[in-house]
């Protein structure tokens, strides 16, 4: 690994704990929205789809970042990722932009299937049994490129990103409901 990826490697890992941390925060803020008006109500309710827009578009430059600077080839269940965050930075631009709140559903969407494929992935990669076998050509989805702070891995970082354009959209849509 060279020391600009292992540099990008270790800011990333650290966003990755302030994501997780984000996450549980934007949770707590949906189930205590009856308890009183918090400053991250009014925030998510004006706010939620341009930061799941920039979430998005971070993720998708970190991915392109590992395959096409740091030479980490992705795996078949790593394209599948892609698949579900690729298009999410177009279509929360559009729903930023054009306030499409079908966008949001599309996008909550795709978040919640690239999450469930992410954790497929972390559990295949943490020794569990393969479900769907990865084919024998290209990368084994098995693969650890790297691990930093004892549990993040390419596939815990696309989860966390998945998991916080989820949480984010869900919580804008509840709290402009609320």
């Amino acid at each position: 690994m060279t020391s600009l990826t292992a540099f990008i490697t270790q800011a990333l890992s650290v966003l990755t704990i302030l994501a997780d941390i984000l996450i549980v925060v934007v949770l707590v803020s949906v189930v205590f929205r009856k308890k009183g008006e918090w400053a991250l109500h009014r925030f998510l309710r004006t706010r939620a789809v341009p930061c799941a827009f920039l979430v998005s578009l971070f993720a998708v430059c970190a991915s392109l970042f590992y395959s096409e600077v740091a030479g980490f080839v992705p795996c078949s269940l790593c394209w599948i990722q892609r698949a579900f965050m690729f298009p999410l930075p177009f279509i929360l631009l559009f729903a930023w932009m054009k306030g499409g709140r079908r966008a949001e559903g599309v996008a909550l969407l795709l978040a919640l299937f690239g999450s469930a494929v992410a954790a497929y992935n972390w559990f295949v990669q943490s020794g569990g049994t393969a479900f769907v076998a990865c084919p024998p050509w290209g990368e084994s989805c098995a693969r650890i490129f790297f691990t930093m702070f004892g549990y993040i891995t390419i596939p815990v970082m696309s989860l966390t990103a998945f998991a916080l354009i989820a949480a984010i959209v869900a919580a804008g849509v509840i709290h402009r409901r609320s």
